[in-house]
């Protein structure tokens, strides 16, 4: 045969083997195909099995012959189940009614303390029914479930349960849920109503009308407060849940005003002063309701409005004409309490605190618990916190102690010495809204600093973030910012901000989380002025992490910070 002949026949074998190869691996993925559709048609068939178990479970409390124990609820009304199908899902009622207590031989369970209605919610879950509630379900009948649920160890109810805590920020819809909450201890329905309020409670000074006093106490020592929440607007918030003092206020001023401090006065000439002395009035009509504890339409009583300023609220930051023409008025703060409250307030003031900003700051916001509340139980009853004046710093703690934070001096960070130092961060997790501080540098010799904000992944026991990115404006005007978030490259040009680097010089941060925008002023004003149309220094900011305002002082110096304004976002804003 000729070679080409030979090389015909060996490329028609090559061909056949390689068509024979083809066949093998089209068999082989047919077959693979064939066995995922056996196993898809098992699953369907196995999903139909369970289906039809459930079903068979669900109708069982239908069938009245297969109920073989009766719960005799409050008022007598009974609930029925099916022994078996209880104790299979629920370690309790398995101890219940198959171990070796006394209600394992008994068909019929007295449960005088317990309601027909919310013990059904709970054994129909059993018995493998879906959970649905009536639209004019309340919380006291939610959380009175969530109660029988606990105790009876049905955790993926209580799960459940604790799921449909108000996402809104509906302050009466909470202030129902802490009213039903509270006083049954449900954990984990005030821990989730909690997040939810840290998240978004749109508070404003009507929140606490219609709340119960360990409502309003519960959310004023565990919730994180919007920063644009004062404390101010918290103290007219509590005057809100007692409308039926209105009228005790407007008697007191018209027949026997108490002296308070005159037009013209400083908070440290008033408390020298001290004409708060003087408040218990000897008008005998005063003494006549002066212990009056009426309450009205669930309002707070005049001893629940005492319990709360004097040991929930701190008043020291509430503005003083607000305690002077609303709170005492009223009397319901104690004379030696309201001057301890103006010494304080002196004392601040002399820490070159600006009075704007130290009512201003986000106290609620950077710690949920008051600094230090007025009265305790102690000899005199005031804190001894008043005389010693800790006010919490605005700045989170430097473990390393790279930089100091000043006791007397909250708004102040220093750098001491020439070692590398990180960022000084401010302890204030920024979610939404709109925030605006100024940033005022005092170096020696160096004119480097800068201020900005830092996003926090996580942050250590001191609250500084251990993984962070930033976003700056050096004093110089040079700037710096992870990569993706470049500088607007107009913005100099169009906002006409010049150089900080001297000492005593200052900017002014602004930052929009509803915008997702960070931007600078030298001054105030002229953010103001052209609100609408100032530039954006950085834009498209992260809306999944808090951001913390922040500076950078890389050789030794201070840095005070001013906070001026707070404004809630879009789910903080209270609906109309």
């Amino acid at each position: 045969s000729s070679p080409l002949s030979f090389h015909g026949e060996a490329d028609r074998d090559e061909e056949s083997r390689e068509e024979k190869g083809e066949e093998e691996v089209l068999e082989g993925e047919d077959e693979e195909e064939e066995e995922e559709k056996d196993e898809e048609d098992e699953e369907e068939v196995n999903v139909e099995q369970e289906d039809e178990v459930l079903y068979a479970a669900r109708n069982i409390l239908d069938r009245p012959e297969l109920l073989d124990v009766t719960f005799v609820c409050e008022d007598g009304l009974e609930v029925r189940a099916n022994r078996a199908l209880l104790a299979s899902g629920n370690v309790y009622f398995s101890k219940l009614l198959y171990g070796d207590m006394k209600e394992r031989s008994m068909d019929r369970i007295h449960l005088p303390t317990v309601r027909a209605d919310s013990l059904q919610i709970v054994v129909r879950y059993l018995h493998g029914h879906r959970l649905r509630w009536k639209s004019q379900t309340s919380w006291d009948e939610i959380v009175e479930v969530y109660c029988l649920a606990t105790q009876y160890q049905v955790d993926s109810l209580c799960r459940r349960i604790a799921s449909r805590v108000p996402r809104s920020g509906h302050a009466c819809e909470f202030g129902k849920l802490l009213s039903a909450a509270i006083p049954v201890r449900a954990e984990e329905i005030l821990k989730a109503a909690v997040r939810a309020m840290n998240e978004a409670l749109a508070f404003d000074s009507a929140s606490f009308k219609g709340w119960s006093k360990e409502s309003i106490k519960y959310v004023l020592e565990n919730v994180q407060l919007h920063p644009d929440v004062t404390e101010t607007m918290i103290a007219e918030a509590v005057l809100s849940a007692a409308p039926n003092q209105i009228n005790i206020i407007t008697f007191r001023q018209e027949n026997c005003p108490a002296p308070s401090v005159e037009e013209g006065d400083s908070a440290a000439e008033h408390s020298k002063k001290k004409p708060i002395a003087s408040l218990s009035p000897e008008c005998s009509e005063c003494e006549k309701d002066s212990d009056a504890d009426i309450v009205v339409d669930g309002s707070l009583s005049r001893k629940d409005l005492q319990e709360i300023f004097e040991g929930y609220i701190n008043l020291a930051f509430v503005e003083p004409l607000f305690v002077k023409k609303r709170i005492e008025p009223l009397q319901i703060v104690r004379p030696e309490v309201l001057s301890a409250v103006y010494k304080v307030q002196s004392i601040c003031l002399s820490t070159c605190l600006s009075p704007k900003s130290l009512f201003k700051i986000p106290w609620r916001s950077l710690v949920p618990r008051v600094s230090f509340a007025p009265v305790k139980a102690d000899e005199d009853g005031i804190c001894s916190a008043y005389d010693d004046i800790l006010v919490p710093s605005l700045w989170a703690c430097d473990p390393s102690l790279t930089y100091v934070i000043s006791e007397d001096l909250p708004q102040r960070v220093e750098r001491i010495d020439a070692d590398y130092m990180e960022i000084a961060m401010m302890r204030l997790p920024l979610r939404s809204g709109l925030h605006i501080w100024r940033i005022r540098f005092e170096t020696s010799g160096s004119k480097s600093a800068a201020a900005g904000i830092v996003s926090s992944i996580a942050t250590d026991s001191s609250g500084r973030p251990t993984e962070h990115n930033g976003w700056w404006l050096n004093a110089d005007l040079t700037s710096a910012a992870p990569k993706q978030w470049a500088m607007s490259s107009t913005f100099y040009k169009l906002s006409g901000i010049r150089t900080f680097n001297e000492s005593g010089d200052s900017v002014v941060v602004i930052l929009d989380m509803t915008r997702r925008v960070l931007t600078f002023a030298n001054k105030l004003e002229r953010f103001l002025n052209h609100r609408e149309n100032y530039p954006a220094a950085f834009s498209n900011l992260p809306n999944d992490l808090p951001l913390h305002p922040a500076v950078w002082l890389p050789f030794p110096g201070c840095a005070d910070i001013e906070w001026i304004q707070s404004s809630p976002g879009p789910q903080q804003v209270r609906p109309r």
